[in-house]
């Protein structure tokens, strides 16, 4: 084992250990690249490629590099929630010009993408989102 994988185990098990975040502790996803994190890319493209390939069916090129795209938005988010001790709070409700729409996340690549990563265990799903007809100020987004 190198001594950069000894000590990413190592600060995983200390993450772990801490338990989940308050529930009310969330970040929303970032635009965050993967030398802001010390990952190197070929290690996580691998894996982005397995994710595509569970959350779509599709044979378009430029469709499934759309969902490696969105995959790779929303690992990048689940590590840096982690290394913060905050949940991801990550919606479905993608408006045309809103935040989410910017990262160039969809409704469809964000319910396949999560419904994945929770069957692989590589997130937890902490609160349903849900949403509050009589003040909208009270609904909740999902949070993993």
């Amino acid at each position: 084992m190198s001594f950069e994988s000894d000590n990413a185990k190592q600060l995983a098990k200390l993450i772990i250990d801490q338990g989940l975040p308050h529930i009310e502790d969330t970040i929303p996803a970032v635009a965050i690249s993967s030398q802001s994190l010390g990952i190197t890319q070929s290690s996580l493209s691998d894996l982005c490629w397995e994710i595509v390939a569970k959350a779509t069916s599709t044979k378009s090129e430029s469709y499934r590099q759309g969902y490696f795209q969105s995959t790779q938005t929303i690992i990048y988010s689940l590590i840096f929630a982690g290394f913060s001790f905050n949940h991801l709070a990550l919606g479905t409700r993608v408006k045309p010009d809103g935040y989410l729409s910017s990262l160039k996340l969809s409704r469809r690549h964000i319910e396949a993408i999560t419904a994945v990563l929770v069957d692989e265990g590589y997130a937890v799903l902490t609160r349903v989102g849900y949403r509050h007809h009589g003040s909208p100020k009270l609904s909740k987004s999902a949070q993993y």
